[in-house]
């Protein structure tokens, strides 16, 4: 299901994939975390969210294997 803008999710589960918990770890996503989705970039479909205040970047590789559920 494609996201909604200006939806919140609560980041359920994360594929278990090394290379993906670590991209994960580097930009400081984990399981619980509160994401206000913004957009998605026009160029290359990353993902843009809010967590904590603080505005992230979701590569589209990743997104596809990282799961939410609305709130």
């Amino acid at each position: 299901r494609q996201m909604c803008k200006e939806a919140a999710y609560i980041l359920r589960r994360i594929r278990d994939d090394k290379d993906l918990l670590n991209y994960c770890e580097s930009i400081n996503i984990k399981i619980g975390d509160k994401l206000d989705f913004i957009d998605f970039d026009s160029f290359d479909k990353t993902a843009i969210v809010r967590i904590n205040g603080i505005e992230r970047r979701i590569s589209p590789k990743a997104t596809t294997d990282i799961y939410l559920k609305e709130i």
